[in-house]
């Protein structure tokens, strides 16, 4: 349906919707579901929920290819890559299960996600599993150790030169950082490098 629309598609990924605009997409969803309704009562639906996506367009324009289509057609595929990767945090995500996921060659998904994100899917990736370990540390009571294999490190001492890497300290120090703090502030730790 929103093929046939010129400038509308729904991508994968996490969008940003007021309470309002959530409260419109209930309200559609709702009256598409009613007794006797078709396919063309989701219409407003989906033109509603391409419009909260219009921030996507950049992305689309960045993506190669000729047509149109064939743009929107790379950046899907890319918006599925990069949700395994945030649904994967847990663990290193190879680059060919991307391309196999994706279709596309370890190269070509390669080249285009680093040119459609500024951020290579490798690097995506240990970004994410950091966040977690970050996350991890500050909500729970895991032993470090057990931090860095859910977050999908191999041995504590590459773990730990990640993480101090990235926030500057160890994983220890950030834990009793994120203690000291009042818990609406914890979660947007100040001082520490990202």
């Amino acid at each position: 349906m929103l093929g046939t629309l010129a400038d509308s598609s729904v991508y994968t990924g996490r969008g940003r919707m007021t309470q309002a605009e959530a409260r419109l997409a209930l309200r559609l969803w709702r009256e598409a579901q009613g007794p006797g309704t078709s396919i063309h009562h989701l219409r407003p639906l989906l033109l509603h929920i391409a419009s909260l996506q219009r921030e996507m367009s950049g992305g689309v324009q960045r993506c190669p290819g000729r047509s149109r289509m064939r743009k929107r057609q790379v950046f899907g595929r890319m918006q599925r890559a990069r949700m395994y990767l945030e649904g994967n945090s847990h663990r290193v995500v190879r680059i060919g299960e991307l391309a196999e996921l994706t279709n596309f060659s370890s190269w070509y998904l390669s080249k285009t996600f680093q040119s459609l994100y500024e951020e290579s899917p490798q690097s995506l990736s240990a970004r994410l599993r950091l966040e977690r370990a970050a996350m991890l540390l500050r909500d729970t009571d895991m032993m470090i150790g057990e931090v860095a294999a859910a977050s999908g490190f191999d041995n504590c001492c590459s773990f730990a030169r990640a993480f101090r890497s990235k926030y500057g300290t160890s994983a220890t120090r950030y834990r009793e950082a994120m203690e000291m703090l009042p818990p609406e502030s914890a979660k947007f730790p100040i001082g520490l490098r990202k």
